[in-house]
């Protein structure tokens, strides 16, 4: 009977070491640097993000202001920063491949992000509630995204979109029918999309709620600034038509990746 005790125990044990797969720091100025692989779902009461458990006395306690994400995370987590209210910025690598649901809900401190050319999903109200996000660089590689994904972003006045087919919705039980930008304002902010792409996103399912859609070297002249000399740019890059070209094999000139400018 101790046998059967003892191993049960040891599997237990074996199991939970292999689900915490990512390991965190949390500096005094509030840097949280998450490394490691698979981030595990978590919740805002029974499995909380550990970065987010407090000490007894509040004074202890460090606020995050900053994350950084390093290569070889695989993924968001579910509920990984909702409430984070005082997170101003976050690099995701290009190791990342999905942004779970409620990730950055209320991540009200956050005023734009842009997302990696691997991220293939973004869940339910992944930015759902993200006020003071003013734009969202969303990849080629995005496929799918789930209800109320930017729901309640009230200042959300510019979204690009690099994929050049729509990304589709991700059906959810119960939940059919509810918008993506649900108090978004679709009606005065402008969505960029690929030149050869815009017909397709005035008539898709959700997309088509915006009401002023430009192609996206358009949005190169108007809102998109900080041109960055870039002599190791890699092969997600596009021209100023909206064309993907190779960059390692590009001329000088001007060109777009993750949402700026850069000079070759």
């Amino acid at each position: 009977m101790r046998k059967i005790i003892l191993i049960v125990f040891m599997c237990t044990f074996c199991l939970g070491v292999l689900h915490a797969d990512v390991e965190w720091t949390l500096s005094e100025d509030g840097t949280l640097i998450i490394s490691g692989g698979e981030m595990e779902d978590y919740d805002l009461v029974q499995n909380p993000a550990p970065w987010r458990i407090h000490g007894i006395d509040p004074k202890e306690n460090i606020i995050i202001r900053k994350v950084v994400i390093k290569d070889g995370v695989t993924n968001i987590g579910n509920h990984a920063f909702s409430g984070c209210e005082s997170i101003t910025s976050i690099t995701i690598p290009n190791s990342v491949t999905n942004i779970g649901q409620y990730a950055f809900y209320l991540c009200t401190g956050l005023t734009s992000i842009s997302l990696p050319n691997s991220v293939m999903s973004i869940r339910k109200s992944a930015f759902s509630g993200c006020k003071n996000l003013k734009s969202i660089t969303i990849p080629n590689s995005v496929t799918s995204i789930g209800i109320l994904a930017f729901s309640n972003c009230t200042s959300l006045t510019t979204l690009i979109c690099y994929a050049e087919k729509c990304p589709t919705a991700i059906i959810e039980p119960f939940y059919s029918g509810l918008n993506w930008f649900n108090n978004v304002p679709t009606s005065t902010g402008t969505l960029y999309v690929p030149a050869s792409a815009i017909s397709a996103y005035k008539t898709a399912d959700q997309w088509k709620e915006w009401k002023n859609i430009k192609a996206i070297e358009d949005g190169v002249t108007t809102g998109l600034r900080n041109v960055v000399d870039e002599k190791t740019a890699d092969e997600r890059m596009y021209n100023l038509n909206g064309q993907r070209i190779n960059g390692l094999n590009a001329q000088k000139g001007i060109y777009i990746k993750n949402g700026k400018k850069y000079a070759r």
